[in-house]
């Protein structure tokens, strides 16, 4: 097979990316991983080190930037988040894909850098009246919500100037199908024929050491 595939999932807070990421992951378990990003913000309750985020302090972020340990990064509510370089080193060692749940900043930065290993989905609510109730029933503080909305907006936008390096547009309005249609797609992905080196391909499709001998 040839280098691993990142498949990015993209869109705002409450479109489901985590759930379904969580789905993905137990489909294709052994053969597909997490991007594990690296954050500068603090761990909230339940979450672990090295499995929800590389936790950094914003200092050894930002020394980390200046040694050129990441990818790509970038700031989102006041928080530095970015993918280190020897995650995408690690996956491709041991021929995994990766699953990412980024900014589409971030996304955008692997569809140019990485145009062949890069499947990009954006997860949309069906309507901005249920993002909205999605973003309440998560809780927080009315000003926490409308700073979500307004990154909303701005990922929107970025959408729509961007929309040829999206792969897959996604509505998330029921879960189990939402599911079955990003499966589909990893399944999909993984059969193109450029995912095959030419030396894999010239292999598969031969008569060479046929039983007659013959081509």
């Amino acid at each position: 097979m040839s280098a691993s595939i990142f498949f990015i999932l993209v869109g705002p807070a409450g479109s489901g990316k985590t759930t379904v990421r969580k789905h993905l992951l137990e489909t294709f378990r052994g053969s597909l991983s997490v991007c594990v990003t690296a954050t500068s913000r603090a761990p909230r309750p339940g979450e672990v080190d090295g499995v929800s985020y590389h936790f950094l302090t914003r200092d050894d972020f930002v020394q980390r930037i200046q040694q050129g340990d990441f990818v790509e990064w970038q700031e989102t509510h006041g928080n530095l988040y970015g993918t280190l370089k020897k995650t995408l080193e690690d996956a491709r060692s041991s021929g995994q894909d990766l699953v990412f749940d980024i900014d589409i900043r971030g996304a955008l930065f692997f569809r140019a850098h990485f145009p062949e290993s890069t499947v990009v989905l954006f997860l949309v609510p069906p309507t901005a009246t249920e993002l909205v109730a999605r973003l309440r029933a998560r809780g927080g503080s009315e000003e926490e919500i409308r700073t979500r909305l307004k990154t909303a907006e701005g990922e929107y936008s970025i959408f729509h100037a961007n929309q040829s390096a999206i792969d897959y547009l996604v509505v998330n309005n029921d879960l189990p199908n939402t599911v079955a249609e990003v499966e589909a797609v990893v399944r999909a992905e993984r059969l193109r024929c450029c995912r095959h080196s030419p030396e894999r391909r010239a292999e598969l499709c031969s008569l060479k050491d046929s039983q007659s001998g013959e081509e």
